[in-house]
């Protein structure tokens, strides 16, 4: 055991590690979309490497090589946890903590590499700064606001959390061994040390490669669901969604809206503008529909010039304001480059009845709309029990029902 355990091979490995890592990271950010702090997190490992390569060599023991190594991998942790805070997105800059007290320790390891030697005291103090890194690094991944995989974030915290741990228990073996501790121990000490690197490392770098590769999933589905042109979900996502929001509005006996939307004489517009026109203005109406809605309402582009809002928890009444609303939005917005020509959306507005399914609330709010088309467009019908009416007629029927948007 001792031949594969000892402290050269233990070091060997730490350094191939930490260049493998460094590599590895390296070519992530470079076949994808510049990731923000990964190369921090490379440069750290980077640092961690060269710090115990430089151990190894043939006059390590110097003053001045031990303490150019203790100086790198103080920096490597320094970088590790600015790293961690751009790449967890952090509101918190931890790194400005690690940062100015780097200096600090570097003055620190040289007065105990020159002035008044002490191998305990150089390891004493450089533990206490990988403590607090360690420390800020796992406040940062815990605080981060990037939506990443929670077990990979469990990972790196119980990685970091590892080398803090075991930088606290040789703090504490120094202090209840002063002086110089005896040779044996002290190796071993040094062995569990490069242990507890060597799994933080391995834990690191699998969690970074497992939190990027579940952001590329998801911005893979979240493409996949989503409408290229307005940023809008698109039918795929309609198919996925409509039926849990069902679901849910039957389970807590809840109200539950359509809106269905169709722009004007859209083909009059591409054909009169062009298509690039056409594509400005359903991009312009998307930003309107989503300016209208709550965060909780979810809006699709249903076909080529059509709209659709799922609206949750809300009355048919509520849902005809809110359609009612945006209609002005539309019409009163320069969605043409002709200060002439105004454009201008009818809209088909239906409730969930618990008795029907997908395809009847969705026939129901498609022959409001025709009914909003056929009656000279720019308008709101609502489908309430087989008959459509325009929404004014509504207000007029229930009593004129408050206009105030649902937000």
């Amino acid at each position: 055991m001792e031949a594969y355990l000892d402290t050269k091979t233990l070091s060997v490995v730490t350094v191939l590690l930490s260049f493998s890592y460094f590599i590895g990271l390296l070519l992530l950010q470079r076949i994808q979309e510049p990731i923000n702090g990964l190369n921090l997190l490379a440069l750290s490992l980077f640092f961690i490497g060269l710090g115990f390569l430089v151990l190894g060599t043939e006059n390590s023991g110097s003053p001045l090589i031990e303490m150019l190594a203790s100086s790198l991998v103080g920096l490597a942790f320094a970088l590790l946890v600015h790293g961690i805070h751009r790449f967890r997105q952090t509101p918190f800059d931890c790194a400005k903590v690690s940062y100015a007290i780097l200096p600090i320790v570097v003055i620190l390891l040289a007065y105990f590499s020159y002035l008044s030697p002490s191998e305990g005291a150089r390891i004493v103090v450089l533990s206490l700064y990988i403590v607090l890194c360690t420390g800020l690094a796992v406040f940062a991944n815990t605080l981060g606001n990037a939506e990443d995989l929670k077990p990979a974030k469990f990972i790196l915290t119980v990685g970091l959390s590892i080398e803090g741990c075991f930088m606290m228990f040789e703090i504490f073996w120094r202090i209840i061994t002063p002086g110089e501790s005896p040779e044996a121990s002290a190796q071993v000490i040094h062995q569990i040390s490069l242990i507890s690197i060597i799994l933080m490392i391995i834990l690191f770098g699998f969690s970074i490669s497992w939190m990027i590769t579940g952001r590329l999933v998801a911005t893979m589905y979240d493409s996949s669901i989503r409408d290229g042109l307005t940023g809008l979900y698109n039918r795929r996502a309609l198919e996925e969604l409509a039926p849990k929001e069902m679901a849910r509005a039957q389970r807590h006996s809840d109200h539950l809206s359509i809106v269905l939307i169709d722009i004007d004489a859209f083909k009059k517009i591409n054909d009169t503008y062009g298509h690039q026109v056409g594509d400005s203005v359903l991009r312009k109406a998307a930003k309107l529909i989503l300016q209208a809605t709550r965060k909780e309402d979810i809006s699709f582009r249903y076909g080529g010039e059509e709209f659709l809002v799922i609206l949750p928890a809300t009355s048919i009444d509520q849902a005809a304001i809110v359609a009612s609303k945006l209609r002005r939005l539309i019409e009163k917005s320069s969605l043409l480059p002709s200060h002439v020509d105004k454009c201008t959306a009818s809209f088909g507005v239906a409730q969930f009845s618990l008795n029907e399914g997908w395809d009847k609330l969705l026939e129901r709010a498609d022959k409001a709309l025709y009914m909003a088309k056929d009656h000279g467009r720019n308008a709101v019908f609502v489908a309430d029990t087989g008959d459509c009416y325009p929404f004014e007629e509504r207000l007029t029927a229930r009593g004129n029902v408050s206009e105030q948007p649902v937000s």
